[in-house]
């Protein structure tokens, strides 16, 4: 197959390698923020299971320090 040198064909061929490349960015960037976004999950769970036990902690010892102390 021949080198086609069209202008027409030219230009289309440019803004189809330009879509194609966008894409591309679009995908890559698109990765990124899904890597990001499931790192903010995975660290904003593990705050709320610490705060959850230390809730919980701290509750057992309020009712502990409740009962000895207010008999």
């Amino acid at each position: 197959m021949g080198q086609v040198n069209d202008p027409y064909v030219l230009k289309l061929e440019l803004e189809y390698r330009f879509l194609q490349q966008a894409l591309k960015d679009q995908i890559a960037r698109f990765s990124e923020y899904e890597k990001e976004h499931k790192r903010m999950i995975d660290e904003l769970s593990r705050d709320i299971t610490k705060k959850f036990c230390e809730y919980q902690t701290a509750k057992l010892d309020a009712k502990k320090y409740m009962k000895e102390n207010c008999k």
